[in-house]
């Protein structure tokens, strides 16, 4: 504000102001002052006011334009911005709080300076349009999760090949599952479970192998399927097997190989060299057979087989030879040593109710093995206290039923010469007493004198040889069956049977009322062939495949057709 003189001279002195833009007013007669609008400036003169260019001022229109006017200015605002009434400044224009925003779909609105951008949640990115929202494909990194990704919209989540799980510290891991501790071979009998890095395996303990439903262990049959590697026979057992020897032989330490020999503890049998009736082997060998019979108060008569019987040298045998011993230990007494064709000079009968017989082989390389070996038989004799027997054929009976009876006489009388000692079959004279026993094919009755029919049995060697009662004499005539069987074969063989055509037949014709058949299995269920009898022996071997065979003859009794046929003789062999 300025002071001046009279008011007449102060409009004298403003001509280029209007007065819409300056006031001046008088001071107590001492002047005036002036004063300009707003938008204007009060020049140095005092009286004139001059348009103000805001525009040339800093920051007047902030985010726009500016046009000086008089008196003021205008604000042009960019795009995003408006003016201000109050403070005629730009101010941003929030699009998103007026709906102006074009976002679309998931997108969400954020107002920024003079504009607003579409903005996407997690696992999204802002759309080429910068409107909307495209997935984010979190698998194509191969490295979010460790086995398998799925991705999904705005997402992803981690999977697992069968047999894992997503760890519990990690959900982009898979971690094994033990399924072993979740009880993964429950199911399965006999089964144990081992855990495998994305599975499990159920393995059957040693022996045993998975049935085909998966559902239990079921045991190898180690001897059927050739698993096993015994030297002659195996039987099998449950999760294992055995090896086994034919008569005659014993397993070895080894438990696999046999070697000639074995322990007998029933009250009679039998046991041959290697190979018998065939020559035995030319190599350097010994067998040890044992004999304990069940009944401690017998004894035990040995006695060789007339069938076939021969061993390499001659007296005093140094090589090969046959001996047999009274007892099992090796302080035994010897009762008799025998080679070439040579026969015992008396009966071999123990004093015990226990013996020992050893065979002897050796290798001659100049003098090959010609000798077939030897078959001996073994049998109960029980000493007793009685009379000779009389002309009426009285007896006095033993409280036992043994196989062979020994009745203790006073020396020197051979009882056997006297009504051949009360023996229906054979009578064996000792210096103090004599014995009844009985042929082949029969059984020693309970009055100890009398034999009654007894055949058949189990064959367990590899090849050998069977026959009817008293063959090539003519069998019994009364009503008996014999049945042989063969069952310890480890697996399905060819059985090979060959008939002795030399001495054959049989009673009766067709139909057979006597006759001998052969069928594969245990039973008689299953017939190989037709009935044999008459006079045609087969004129081919009899071949049977299968883990077991059964030989069965039937005579009959037929008074007014007594028996006049000569029975049978079979060899066996196990191919």
């Amino acid at each position: 504000m300025l002071t001046g003189g009279p008011a007449a001279t102060l409009q004298h002195r403003v001509p280029l102001i209007t007065e819409d833009v300056i006031t001046c007013a008088q001071m107590d007669h001492q002047g005036f002052s002036c004063s300009c609008n707003i938008g204007y400036r009060l020049q140095s003169d005092g009286t004139t006011c001059r348009d103000i260019d805001e525009c040339l001022e800093h920051n007047t229109c902030s985010y726009g334009g500016c046009r000086n006017i008089d008196g003021s200015y205008e604000c042009t605002c960019e795009s995003g911005y408006e003016m201000d009434p109050e403070s005629n400044r730009c101010i941003n224009v929030d699009e998103c709080e007026r709906g102006l925003a074009l976002c679309q779909g998931e997108a969400q609105c954020r107002d920024t300076d003079g504009a607003y951008e579409c903005v996407c949640g997690e696992g999204l990115r802002v759309s080429e349009d910068g409107l909307s929202c495209d997935d984010i494909n979190e698998c194509r990194s191969g490295s979010v999760c460790s086995h398998g990704c799925v991705n999904t919209h705005g997402s992803y989540r981690c999977v697992c090949p069968p047999g894992y799980t997503l760890s519990t510290e990690s959900e982009s891991t898979c971690v094994d599952i033990d399924e072993c501790l979740e009880g993964g071979c429950l199911q399965i009998q006999g089964a144990t479970c081992q855990n495998t890095a994305g599975s499990f395996v159920c393995q059957c303990n040693p022996g045993y192998r998975l049935s085909s439903d998966l559902s239990t262990c079921q045991d190898i049959n180690e001897c059927s399927e050739r698993r096993h590697n015994c030297w002659s026979g195996c039987s099998n057992t449950d999760g294992s097997f055995v090896c086994t020897c034919p008569d005659g032989y014993m397993l070895t330490s080894d438990g696999r190989t046999c070697k000639c020999g074995g322990v007998f503890t029933d009250a009679s049998g039998s046991f041959s060299t290697p190979y018998w009736p065939v020559r035995y082997p030319n190599e350097n060998f010994e067998c040890e057979w044992m004999v304990s019979l069940p009944n401690p108060e017998a004894t035990i008569l040995f006695t060789i087989d007339d069938t076939a019987y021969g061993i390499n040298g001659r007296s005093p045998c140094p090589t090969d030879y046959v001996q047999f011993f009274d007892g099992m230990g090796n302080d035994a007494t010897s009762m008799d040593k025998l080679c070439k064709f040579d026969r015992p000079s008396d009966p071999l009968v123990t004093s015990t109710s226990e013996g020992k017989v050893i065979f002897r082989g050796s290798r001659q390389s100049t003098r090959p093995v010609s000798r077939v070996g030897v078959m001996v038989h073994y049998t109960t004799v029980m000493p007793i206290t009685a009379p000779p027997p009389t002309t009426t054929g009285s007896t006095n009976p033993p409280t036992t039923n043994p196989t062979t009876e020994a009745i203790t006489t006073p020396p020197p009388v051979n009882e056997c010469l006297i009504r051949n000692g009360g023996c229906q079959h054979e009578c064996i004279d000792t210096p103090t007493s004599h014995y009844c026993s009985c042929r082949p094919g029969y059984s020693l009755d309970s009055d100890h004198r009398t034999c009654n029919i007894d055949c058949g049995g189990e064959l367990t060697g590899p090849s050998g040889s069977f026959q009817t009662p008293d063959w090539p004499e003519r069998y019994p005539q009364a009503n008996f069956r014999c049945v042989w069987k063969i069952t310890r074969l480890d697996s399905s063989r060819l059985i090979r049977f060959t008939v002795d055509s030399n001495h054959f037949g049989i009673n009766g014709r067709n139909p057979c009322t006597d006759y001998l058949q052969f069928f594969g299995g245990s039973s008689q269920s299953n017939p190989v062939g037709n009935k044999l009898c008459f006079l045609r022996p087969p004129t081919d071997p009899i071949e049977i495949t299968s883990t077991e065979a059964t030989i069965e003859f039937t005579g009959s009794y037929n008074k007014n057709r007594p028996a006049s046929r000569v029975g049978v003789k079979v060899y066996y062999e196990i191919v």
